[in-house]
């Protein structure tokens, strides 16, 4: 079994009418639309190009549709690739992906909420009454074990992959089906950061905001 190391990866987009190929983050910065809804554009007709290099000197180049979902998931292909990879990087760490909070168990959901949001929310959240919050977020005091929560999200993965399994992930071996290819998830991590905080949290846009606000 070949173990690989990811080194970079890059998304691009291919437009079949132009032959034109261009970052996919960029071409959403210069449409001026956040990530998903370029995908779901269906007047842009053309494929993602995965341009992925490995330690060992090895690339491997990877495309399909622009708008293909996974079938197991119904989600794009590539909000799906970045979201498993962050979810394995919660279970093995057991902390959040974005922040690197640790996990733990909550004994209410207000707390919960208050750890987990950002200061923007939770001035939002705190001002919800009682009613509210339990209709928006759930029962206060059903509290929330986080460690559950990944072992939940592990399972629904696990579920549609027969090739793994925690204690391979946990051993350092995690087969990627898009990539087709046995990957080491802590030795990757590196470089998988920034593509993952692209597609899930859109650093891309903020990055950009924070470019735009610099050069008034």
């Amino acid at each position: 079994m070949n173990v690989r190391t990811i080194q970079k990866i890059e998304i691009f987009y291919y437009d079949l009418l132009s032959g034109e190929k261009e970052d996919v983050f960029e071409l959403a910065l210069k449409k001026n639309i956040r990530l998903h809804e370029l995908l779901e554009d269906e007047s842009l007709e053309g494929d993602l190009i995965y341009e992925v290099k490995f330690s060992d000197g090895t690339a491997k180049v990877i495309s399909h549709p622009k708008g293909e979902r996974n079938e197991e998931w119904q989600s794009f292909k590539l909000s799906k690739l970045a979201q498993h990879w962050s979810t394995i990087y919660e279970w093995l760490n057991k902390s959040d992906f974005k922040t690197k909070r640790p996990f733990k168990h909550f004994s209410t959901r207000y707390e919960a909420e208050e750890a987990r949001s950002t200061p923007e929310d939770w001035e939002i959240i705190k001002r919800f009454s009682a009613e509210e919050f339990e209709l928006r977020i759930g029962p206060n005091e059903e509290g929330l074990d986080e460690f559950q929560e990944l072992e939940e999200n592990m399972d629904l993965i696990l579920e549609y992959e027969d090739k793994n399994s925690r204690q391979f992930i946990s051993e350092g071996r995690y087969y990627d089906y898009l990539l087709e290819e046995w990957i080491n998830p802590r030795e990757s991590y590196p470089a998988l950061e920034p593509f993952i905080l692209d597609v899930t949290y859109g650093n891309f846009w903020d990055n950009k905001e924070v470019t735009q606000k610099s050069e008034k």
